[in-house]
């Protein structure tokens, strides 16, 4: 790729999960299948190549298995959890099954509903939703919806990565927190602080969103991923960095919790080549736990910022 454009300037995120520390895993045939439900993606990037099951994807808008993102979203969002060629993502060895909801940023909460049962159906070991849920304006009728869905998730060990929300704003306990499969992502900056946009509180876990703050905007917080290589970003600063085509840099809780969804990816991956087995959602939430980053701000969430690096060394010191 010819760009005189500083990749790893803008791969902060890797760096601060300690990524780069892991050791690459080898000969190991257990591929982790990652539900991504979202506006699509661009199946034809190079940074996907061989990752996503085509067949079991789906269209929930059309009603077909056109997954195009038409959105970008998607696409940035799968280029955080798995992308391998000229970026990184947190793990390459993973099978996408693509659940297309939306052609914008809002979307119909009943095609949600319906592509989250066909994921457990699929027999999926991830479903992230990076889109968010609005769960203090859902109905008595919906939220009873969305804790069938969680507890038949529950059932067949399939966990659940839920992007916070992107208004500053203090969330409540709801529902969600009973569920141990279900994990409520919030966005953390370069320093490991919380992000300036990012909803905090009844939040499980930060993870890197990047940061966008105008009043005291810098270049260090935005995070490099992909983008659908068949449109072009209205983004100015994109576009004024010489950033290739293919590529952006983006912010926010989506940001996060495809980081999340990622790195348990790979958690899950060692875990299988150590047992021969997937480990249960009480035993991932332990490790979590356990191995946050030590720049903690517990009055922003539960359990801190995720460090891949410490909760690998736990499945090693613990199997």
């Amino acid at each position: 790729m010819e760009s005189n454009f500083n990749m790893e300037r803008f791969q902060w995120n890797i760096e601060r999960l300690q990524i780069k520390k892991n050791l690459h895993l080898e000969n190991n045939s257990f591929k982790p299948k990652i539900a991504l439900i979202d506006s699509g993606i661009d199946y034809k990037h190079t940074e996907f190549n061989g990752k996503i099951n085509l067949n079991d994807s789906y269209n929930f808008v059309n009603g077909n298995q056109d997954i195009t993102d038409n959105l970008g979203h998607g696409t940035m969002v799968a280029g955080i959890i798995c992308a391998e060629n000229v970026i990184q993502g947190c793990y390459s060895n993973v099978e996408l099954i693509v659940y297309k909801i939306t052609d914008n940023l809002s979307y119909d909460v009943s095609k949600l509903l319906r592509a989250m049962n066909h994921s457990i159906k699929s027999k999926v070991n991830l479903i992230n939703l990076s889109l968010s849920i609005p769960f203090d304006k859902l109905s008595e009728e919906l939220i009873e919806l969305f804790c069938e869905v969680f507890d038949r998730a529950n059932k067949n060990n399939v966990i659940i990565v839920i992007a916070a929300g992107n208004q500053n704003k203090k969330l409540s306990k709801n529902f969600t927190t009973k569920y141990k499969n279900v994990f409520l992502i919030g966005a953390s900056n370069s320093n490991g602080l919380k992000s300036s946009y990012s909803n905090f509180g009844a939040v499980d876990f930060m993870a890197p969103g990047g940061d966008w703050n105008q009043s005291e905007f810098s270049l260090d917080d935005p995070i490099l991923t992909c983008y659908p290589t068949h449109l072009t970003t209205m983004d100015p600063l994109n576009n004024n960095l010489g950033i290739p085509k293919g590529y952006c840099i983006s912010y926010g809780t989506s940001i996060a919790a495809a980081h999340v969804t990622g790195c348990i990816a790979y958690l899950m991956a060692n875990y299988f080549k150590l047992t021969n087995s997937i480990f249960n959602t009480e035993y991932l939430y332990s490790i979590l736990c356990n191995n946050k980053s030590n720049n903690q701000q517990p009055h922003y969430s539960f359990h801190g910022e995720i460090n891949l690096f410490k909760s690998l060394n736990s499945i090693y010191n613990r199997t």
